[in-house]
């Protein structure tokens, strides 16, 4: 019934609407267009003067919103804040901040989008790097790699399809096969690990499409070695992360698991690159045994004290006891002599590498420990550059790098800095932490896009990965950086910064005054950007005053039309859209309503009831519950004001009078959303409440500080006669009115007020 009232009475009168009156937005309308615009919402209505009522009791009735002298400053000074929070580069544009960002200087921007890439890098690559903990499967990797070089007998076709087959993340798989097949190397410390898959098996010519087991074997070997640099368990503790801090002036230990070993070996390596000037004294040489431990050379002069004794003993393995004494003498006369000169300790050894000391051990030995220290007093010591170690088995060979061992050198050296140099780039292509493997992706925009990295991501995989919006972002934060890196920018790079700016202006301008630009617009706005330049104004600073400019122009603040003639004409695409995303959101028009009305689809029916549910559908159609049911019903402004006696109602707290205003706008927000009946105004059986507005209307089984719809037909609530802000607002201030609140309620919605009972005077 009533939806056909409605409907008649609309039909009845359309036709010419009148005049529109130019009008000012509200400044609700205001505060909600800066949020869209901008991103931010700084509430700067609340310093203008308030709007007025028209005779319906609305805030944007046209005739009744005035524009004084006082309001213009107003509008002045907002516009000025809001350029001081602008940040406006050449690639991303203008975006506004929270905090005022006001005068930078160059160094200031630069530093602003060389930051701002380095935490956008990292936020878009975190999801995709291995985490500390995670396992790097280098031997999968490695295996696919090496199934990829045999493609012909293997059968690979791709290392897309290797990734998928074996599981393993496209681009690390890429990476890896850059560097192991890397011939221009400038790393001995990666070609461990490169020459060693380049020397594995190839496949067997019986069975190709198998892997031999000896390369399954090969490839672990090397997937050891390469985590010997670092210790999986802990990420960032290991040898890679300790080598930055080493140097020749401190003495490093070293331990060994000996048990079952009746011998140990000192290796002293020289890294492949000649031993002038390596040279280690060997101290503090302990050995365990149980729970004892004690010097090295105390247990070995015993123990030769006891095997000559022994062998005098008839019937003693002679030959062997001999073998050992002559073994242990050779091993005591090495201690306590210095080939280099000055005088050592008795328990001192000095080795030149390279060398492999083999050490008899006793045969309840458990652990074997020392240190060692870089000699540094020697004529070459320039030159060192060595590592040291203890071991049981097999001796690596001292002649070359040995992996998961500290290198030592004397500082401020032309052989650390080129050994250093050469372990950072194996650091660099293997980072031991998650967070540096995030901080080598950090570092593409400072080295073209690319990195040597294995598990990292190029700027063209990254961009593989990313969205369109991201991709576009990622394109203009890399133009910022091209232009504003250098402090002294050559005049092409300064044209271009120009061009841009002036185009983002333009495109600010466009959105900011909800039409098209005409070409007096461009010109006006290009040409107010070249004044302030010559002003000797900066250009971000110059772009400020354009803004300010784009702000208080009433193509901005006011709702402005077409109308040159009197009569009746079509409403252009552009003002349709503004029209429905004030009337819907009391704010601009989205991107999304401005390119239907751009291509002019908006006119079309289907289009434009799309579009209307669209709209309803966004959380910012909570302003039409807001803005048009709150003035309608009068309960807009009861969130911050309250005429109820707080003497004698102590309960009705700030907090609950906040709670009582959400409930009514998340049940006109509800209603609009979901297209409800209309009738559900006053007959709904559901109202929306969190837990302490449920426990004041006496609603059982509601828990939470969210608000959610509660069925409360049996606690005499539903519709707007049960809310407390409208029975509030219609009742006087220490006591309820019935009368009124039913009368309040009948005038709002068109329905004839019932009489007054005697003696009852209506609230004003």
């Amino acid at each position: 019934m009533l939806n056909h009232s409605l409907e008649s009475a609309a039909l009845a009168n359309a036709g010419d609407p009148g005049v529109v009156t130019i009008r000012r937005l509200t400044n609700s309308e205001y505060d909600n267009t800066i949020r869209d615009l901008t991103g931010q919402d700084y509430k700067l209505a609340k310093e203008f003067l308030p709007d007025g009522g028209g005779g319906e009791g609305f805030s944007n009735v046209g005739d009744v919103l005035f524009v004084s002298p006082q309001q213009l400053d107003k509008y002045l000074a907002a516009a000025r804040q809001l350029a001081d929070h602008a940040s406006i580069l050449p690639g991303r544009g203008i975006s506004f901040q929270s905090q005022r960002v006001g005068l930078r200087g160059p160094e200031q921007i630069r530093d602003q989008a060389e930051q701002s890439l380095y935490v956008w890098y990292q936020k878009m690559a975190a999801p995709y790097l291995p985490k500390d903990g995670d396992d790097m499967r280098e031997g999968d990797y490695m295996l696919a790699c090496w199934k990829f070089k045999h493609r012909e007998q293997t059968g690979a076709t791709s290392l897309e399809a290797l990734a998928k087959e074996a599981s393993l993340f496209p681009a690390f798989l890429e990476n890896w096969w850059t560097m192991l097949n890397n011939d221009k190397s400038n790393s001995r410390f990666l070609d461990i690990t490169r020459n060693a898959w380049k020397d594995l098996p190839g496949p067997d010519a019986a069975k190709p499409r198998e892997v031999p087991s000896v390369v399954r074997e090969k490839i672990l070997a090397i997937q050891a070695e390469r985590r010997s640099w670092w210790d999986p368990k802990r990420p960032g503790t290991g040898v890679q992360r300790m080598q930055q801090d080493a140097d020749g002036l401190r003495p490093y230990g070293f331990v060994r698991e000996v048990t079952g070993h009746r011998e140990v070996k000192l290796v002293a390596g020289d890294l492949g690159d000649g031993n002038r000037g390596d040279w280690v004294h060997f101290t503090e040489l302990m050995v365990t045994r149980g729970k004892k431990t004690e010097p090295y050379l105390v247990w070995l002069r015993r123990q030769l004290e006891v095997d000559r004794k022994a062998v005098q003993t008839p019937g003693a393995d002679a030959n062997t006891l001999n073998q050992r004494i002559t073994s242990g003498e050779k091993v005591l006369a090495q201690f306590g002599k210095n080939p280099l000169g000055p005088a050592v300790n008795a328990d001192t050894l000095v080795v030149q590498a390279p060398q492999v000391i083999p050490l008899p051990l006793p045969e309840d030995a458990t652990l074997f420990r020392g240190k060692g220290r870089l000699v540094l007093e020697g004529p070459d010591s320039d030159f060192a550059t060595m590592q040291w170690t203890a071991v049981v088995g097999h001796a690596p060979d001292p002649q070359k790098i040995i992996p998961g061992v500290l290198t030592l050198w004397k500082r401020q050296t032309e052989a650390a800095r080129n050994t250093m140099a050469d372990f950072s780039r194996m650091k660099t292509a293997f980072p031991d932490e998650y967070l540096r493997r995030m901080e080598e992706v950090s570092r593409n925009f400072q080295r073209g896009g690319k990195g040597p990295g294995v598990y990292y991501l190029s700027d063209a995989q990254l961009a593989s990965l990313l969205s369109p919006q991201e991709k576009d972002r990622m394109a203009r934060m890399l133009t910022d950086w091209r232009l504003v890196r250098s402090l002294k920018p050559n005049p092409k790079d300064l044209n271009e910064w120009d061009e841009n700016l002036k185009g983002h202006l333009l495109h600010f301008a466009k959105k900011a005054w909800r039409r098209p630009l005409t070409e007096g617009d461009k010109q006006q706005i290009t040409q107010l950007y070249a004044d302030a330049r010559t002003r000797d104004l900066d250009r971000e600073s110059a772009a400020r005053e354009v803004l300010v400019r784009i702000f208080i122009s009433p193509d901005f603040v006011f709702k402005l039309e077409e109308a040159n003639e009197p009569g009746e004409h079509p409403v252009k695409p552009w003002e349709l859209a503004a029209r429905l995303s004030y009337f819907l959101w009391s704010s601009m028009p989205d991107s999304r309503l401005t390119q239907t009305a751009a291509d002019g689809s908006l006119l079309k029916k289907d289009t434009l009831a799309a579009e209307v549910q669209r709209l309803l559908r966004d959380p910012r159609a909570r302003a039409l519950a807001d803005e048009f049911a709150g003035q309608w019903l009068s309960f807009n402004g009861f969130s911050k004001h309250s005429t109820v006696d707080g003497g004698k109602f102590p309960e009705f707290t700030p907090e609950l009078r906040a709670d009582l205003y959400r409930e009514t706008s998340e049940f006109f927000a509800y209603l609009i959303r979901e297209d409800r009946p209309v009738k559900e105004i006053i007959l709904a059986d559901y109202t929306f409440l969190n837990e302490r507005l449920a426990k004041h209307y006496g609603v059982p089984n509601v828990t939470g500080s969210e608000f959610k719809k509660v069925a409360v037909g049996p606690y005499q609530r539903g519709g707007i006669l049960g809310m407390g802000s409208i029975l509030t607002k219609t009742s006087y201030p220490q006591r309820t009115s019935p009368y009124c609140a039913e009368t309040g309620c009948c005038t709002r919605c068109w329905v004839p007020p019932p009489a007054a009972p005697a003696g009852c005077t209506p609230a004003g």
